[in-house]
């Protein structure tokens, strides 16, 4: 990870769940990594804000690199891409093992001429993807995506039945991370549970 906070005198504080680059391979040199900002969402409320929100995060993504790229200064061909990655894994029925993806899109208003080479890697600056799951509602182990969040997330199941299943259909290796990987909600959960002890012996004691 780079840091999960990015700051702007003008824009306020965006915090990311999880940032990172990647080196891209055969990649050309004035933009070689791929920028991540993978968010995880505990529910799917207030839906026109988060969809905004992901678009706004998309942006710092890409407004924020020419201070840590490229010395301050605005070079755009080095400008790499950023991608998204939102999941949202107590969606509602009808989103339930769905996945979507948004790109910049450009089209013909007059004219029927193909986008350049040049436009079309433009266009795919900013990639969101967004990753829908519900308990209790499994996608087919055929959706390797799915499953694999699926799998992570889901309260119905025990961190060794997690850890099989990732070692047996994913080929990954019985490790500390990986059991760490199978543990995520619970340890997610056991937060809550000493932020909301904490709030209410705070309200006991006032």
């Amino acid at each position: 990870a780079v840091g999960t906070e990015d700051k702007s005198k003008t824009d306020g504080t965006v915090c990311f769940d999880f940032r990172t680059e990647i080196p891209l391979p055969n990649a050309p040199p004035t933009a070689p990594l791929l920028v991540i900002d993978m968010e995880l969402q505990n529910e799917y409320k207030k839906r026109l804000a988060l969809h905004k929100r992901s678009v706004y995060y998309n942006c710092r993504l890409i407004s924020s690199q020419p201070g840590r790229l490229t010395g301050g200064k605005v070079v755009y061909p080095r400008l790499c891409r950023a991608c998204g990655i939102w999941i949202y894994p107590n969606a509602p029925r009808r989103l339930a093992n769905h996945v979507r993806q948004t790109w910049l899109t450009e089209r013909n208003v007059v004219g029927t001429a193909p986008l350049s080479d040049g436009e079309d890697e433009a266009n795919r600056l900013m990639g969101i993807w967004k990753i829908y799951i519900r308990d209790g509602m499994p996608p087919s182990k055929d959706q390797k995506i799915l499953w694999l969040f699926y799998v992570l997330f889901t309260r119905t199941m025990t961190c060794d039945e997690k850890m099989k299943i990732l070692v047996k259909d994913f080929g990954m290796k019985a490790t500390e991370e990986v059991e760490k990987m199978c543990t995520f909600e619970e340890l997610l959960q056991n937060e809550g549970k000493r932020k909301w002890i904490a709030v209410g012996k705070k309200e006991g004691r006032i």
